[in-house]
């Protein structure tokens, strides 16, 4: 995967970007516009093609729940994924490119810490979008845009971290 990081390596460097988040503002209508521009989108973006027949250019993921879910039909939706260092790389039927983990994203002396180097690491947040964000800047990506990276969530008032939200809940752009 070091190979792969250093080859890809400012790839599209000086082009415009996208980052897809997986927000309920995400429509298929924006999507249909980005065919042709480079693209990061990450975990259940494939519930996405049916309604449209834009593809992204790289497609991530870092939660071991999602990677669970994903992993053994991940082959059907995705060529190739980018996935974290500690994620199983052979439950997938495609091909994958892990990264390391650098470790979840702290402030020292005010700044938080970013790679611009995925072939050395990519630092965790508490989104997977944090992970494209390092990998738009290791692909040479300027500017980057954001759509569908909402910033709230709906859940119930007396919600514990680490509880799953029921799925009745409009977090997701889709109700699969």
């Amino acid at each position: 995967s070091a190979n792969y990081f250093e080859s890809i390596r400012n790839l599209h460097a000086g082009k415009r970007g996208f980052i897809i988040g997986n927000g309920p503002s995400l429509k298929m209508k924006d999507l249909d516009r980005l065919q042709g521009e480079v693209s990061i989108a990450s975990n259940l973006i494939y519930l996405a093609f049916g309604k449209t027949g834009w593809r992204p250019t790289y497609v991530t993921v870092v939660d071991n729940l999602v990677w669970e879910k994903l992993a053994s039909d991940a082959h059907r939706y995705y060529r190739a994924v980018v996935i974290q260092d500690t994620l199983d790389p052979e439950r997938a039927k495609c091909v994958t490119y892990q990264f390391k983990s650098l470790g979840r994203a702290i402030s020292v002396d005010g700044r938080v810490a970013f790679s611009s180097n995925a072939a050395e690491g990519l630092y965790g947040g508490s989104t997977v979008t944090y992970t494209n964000l390092q990998l738009a800047r290791h692909l040479g990506l300027n500017p980057v845009y954001l759509i569908g990276c909402d910033h709230y969530y709906s859940e119930p008032r007396d919600a514990k971290e680490m509880q799953a939200i029921e799925n009745g809940s409009c977090n997701h752009f889709s109700s699969e």
